[in-house]
């Protein structure tokens, strides 16, 4: 585990960034403290139990539609996709889920698709619930790495290396503090979303 990393220019080190996360997760309410990814998965089998195709399908699916959607958005672009094959979301999303329904619905052939460290955690966290190997670092999880409110811009270009720093970091925070290193990534996405709609208004 890298103990340190330079993001866009900024020098971090793991234990600053251990402080921040642990910073939003002491701001999180216990309704923010919730299986989240557990309730995920329970939306993507009722998919796949309402449309006859396998909780792998309805999953690559949700992860294929996710990026630039709120949750609620997320789940409704999805549904819509499995039921009448469109989405309304950008086509490149769209046609990705069009694969991952035509596939064999195995975990290599989706991931295979999705391709991505964001989504390719977001299927393996909402399907693997309670396996903690993938951790899914959106631009949320990175306002809350780096303790500040992130843009696009901020998010873009992140490599691989990057990317395995912050899950590092959220492992080696939830295991100060003994929880699961997905309930602390959710946790603290539940509690940044909040924060940042709250600001809007």
């Amino acid at each position: 585990m890298n103990k340190k990393q330079i993001y866009k220019g900024e020098i971090l080190t793991r234990t600053k960034v251990k402080n921040n996360i642990l910073g939003f997760y002491l701001n999180s309410s216990q309704e923010d403290r919730r299986d989240w990814y557990g309730d995920a998965n329970n939306f993507a089998k009722s998919l796949a139990d309402r449309y006859n195709i396998s909780v792998n399908k309805s999953t690559g699916v949700i992860a294929a539609l996710s990026p630039v959607k709120t949750w609620s958005q997320n789940m409704i672009c999805a549904e819509k996709m499995i039921a009448v094959g469109k989405s309304y979301h950008m086509r490149a999303f769209e046609d990705k889920a069009k694969r991952i329904l035509s596939s064999s619905g195995s975990d290599e052939s989706i991931l295979a698709i999705l391709r991505g460290s964001k989504i390719s955690s977001f299927y393996l966290n909402i399907l693997y619930p309670t396996n903690t190997e993938n951790i899914t670092i959106d631009r949320h999880a990175l306002s809350v790495s780096l303790g500040k409110w992130t843009t696009d811009a901020d998010y873009q270009g992140m490599t691989k290396t990057q990317y395995q720093f912050f899950v590092d970091c959220f492992k080696y925070t939830a295991k100060q503090i003994e929880i699961s290193p997905l309930l602390l990534q959710s946790s603290t996405w539940e509690a940044f979303r909040k924060i940042k709609s709250n600001y809007k208004q």
